[in-house]
């Protein structure tokens, strides 16, 4: 696979839909100079995801063909995934790295979105809530389905810490969730 352009968003769904199979959607927009789109017209409040979050509560995810006209015209925009091609795990930034770490002594490869203060690890779909349902009252947060997202690179702030590829550009197959509970767990006892 050769190596995607930083910030072009049309660039990265396409290969989040060819790749991986992932659907793909359009979020709000990132502007330097003002902020997230969701707050068009308002300067009341501040937006807790600008630039990384859907435009609607319900992910309306882009076909293929219209990818481009999408993702282009809005400049910043952030590329939004509904849980459905995998669940997703979001945990505080340093109990993920303390989780993953533990993961990489085994070898286990899981994918992980960063951004400034949580990371979202990505685990096979319709895992996470058998796997890993029991920690969700404490720091763990689980998002499976159609009600689902995540903000995946370049949205705004966002960057991979393990890409879902290898390094022939190949996709990794995701673990179950049961496959991380025991480093998880361990993550979420050092935390609390």
């Amino acid at each position: 696979m050769h190596s995607l352009a930083d910030r072009d968003a049309a660039e990265h769904a396409h290969v989040y839909i060819t790749l991986l199979g992932w659907p793909v959607a359009a979020g709000h927009s990132y502007r330097p100079d003002s902020g997230c789109t969701c707050l068009d017209g308002t300067t009341a409040q501040l937006c807790p995801r600008p630039g990384a979050h859907p435009l609607a509560s319900n992910v309306v995810v882009a076909s293929p063909d219209r990818v481009d006209r999408e993702f282009t015209a809005r400049p910043g925009t952030g590329v939004i995934a509904p849980t459905l091609g995998f669940d997703a795990v979001v945990l505080p930034r340093p109990v993920a790295m303390f989780a993953l770490v533990q993961l990489e002594r085994r070898s286990a490869q899981v994918p992980c979105v960063v951004n400034r203060h949580q990371a979202v690890l990505l685990v096979a779909p319709r895992t996470a809530t058998a796997g890993l349902g029991h920690l969700s009252r404490t720091v763990v947060k689980l998002r499976s389905g159609p009600d689902g997202w995540v903000a995946l690179p370049p949205s705004h702030m966002t960057r991979w810490d393990t890409p879902p590829w290898d390094h022939q550009g190949e996709p990794i197959e995701l673990l179950d969730a049961d496959d991380i509970h025991e480093p998880i767990s361990l993550a979420v006892k050092g935390a609390c």
